[in-house]
């Protein structure tokens, strides 16, 4: 399966084989291994596509706030569908060797996630006291939005929410995720790609 590779200056993104990192104890046939590409797994053909960056809520291992970060990404042409290298947006030192990911529902909005964890970390992400999340999570998560009204489109801003929603809703989704890997990877649960939070 095809990913995203970013070259140094960040200027282009070319499609390269996926290498297969270590595997943890008690990972499933189905877990994505270095899988950064989000809404499809076959690269467009390069007359079709069109480079550029994606915005995500970021909560990074070691952050004491979350922040708004653009991701690299490739939209294909006369489509929605978009493919985001998060791996060059995570922190320099995140030494996890694998990518988790889910489309997590909140309230009949659905968000795209995709996190790293680290069993072996001492350090866990304060990032999400923020949104009052209290979910034990080692590693890094980015959040993006999808579009209520087309569903396959993300968003290039934070989704405005009914008053004091936003947090609420974060928060779930935070939840959700961090439970769903972390069952994975700490006692050998099937992770889920797709479920309510």
């Amino acid at each position: 399966m095809p990913v995203l590779r970013s070259s140094l200056n960040g200027a282009s993104l070319s499609p390269t084989p996926a290498s297969a990192g270590p595997s943890r104890q008690g990972q499933f046939p189905d877990h994505s291994i270095l899988c950064p590409t989000l809404n499809g797994n076959i690269m467009p053909e390069l007359d079709e596509t069109t480079y550029g960056k994606t915005l995500g809520l970021y909560f990074g291992l070691g952050n004491a706030l979350a922040e708004h970060k653009h991701f690299d990404s490739v939209l294909k042409q006369y489509s929605h569908k978009r493919f985001i290298d998060v791996r060059f947006g995570f922190n320099s030192d995140t030494d996890a060797d694998d990518l988790y990911r889910a489309k997590v529902i909140v309230n009949q909005r659905k968000y795209y996630v995709v996190g790293t964890y680290n069993q072996g970390s001492p350090n866990i992400n304060t990032a999400f006291d923020a949104y009052d999340c209290t979910e034990i999570f080692k590693g890094d998560v980015v959040i993006f939005f999808y579009s209520v009204y087309e569903p396959e489109r993300f968003l290039e801003s934070i989704p405005r929410y009914p008053s004091g929603q936003e947090k609420e809703a974060i928060r779930r989704v935070l939840t959700a995720f961090s439970k769903n890997v972390r069952g994975h990877v700490e006692n050998g649960k099937r992770l889920r790609h797709i479920f309510r939070g």
